[in-house]
């Protein structure tokens, strides 16, 4: 079923002393209609990123968490299938040549009880080599 929703949406950043910058954002939606099917939708995004210009070897560390169409997106101790969050971190190996580590995790309601156990985790790690030009 598609309807209108209504509400707000914020975002702010912010960088301490050039060393860690901090993100985040926020919408809260609202159905302007009152079917029963229709749900509230909050969503919340947040990623942290490091300057590595004072980090030998390492060209890139950031982390960030997502959380979207959800009634909570701020209960970050229970988890939904709407959550994602995650880290990658850059290892310089040459010049313009990068080994990548990923580690992004997302989660199924397997059982619809809307707790997310052990086994509805999904855990994905990658390593790339990255080279730039």
């Amino acid at each position: 079923n598609a309807y209108e929703l209504t509400g707000f949406y914020g975002s702010a950043s912010a960088s301490l002393f050039n060393i860690v910058t901090f993100g985040a954002a926020y919408q809260a939606l609202t159905p302007t209609v009152s079917d029963s099917s229709a749900k509230k939708s909050n969503s919340f995004i947040a990623n942290l990123s490091l300057n590595t210009d004072f980090i030998p070897k390492i060209s890139e560390a950031r982390a960030f968490y997502i959380r979207t169409n959800d009634d909570n997106p701020f209960d970050f101790a229970n988890p939904s299938s709407n959550t994602t969050l995650g880290y990658r971190v850059a290892y310089k190996v040459a010049a313009g040549v990068n080994l990548v580590y990923n580690m992004q995790e997302t989660y199924r309601d397997l059982n619809g009880d809307r707790i997310i156990s052990d086994d509805e985790k999904i855990r994905l790690v990658t390593m790339e080599t990255a080279f730039t030009f």
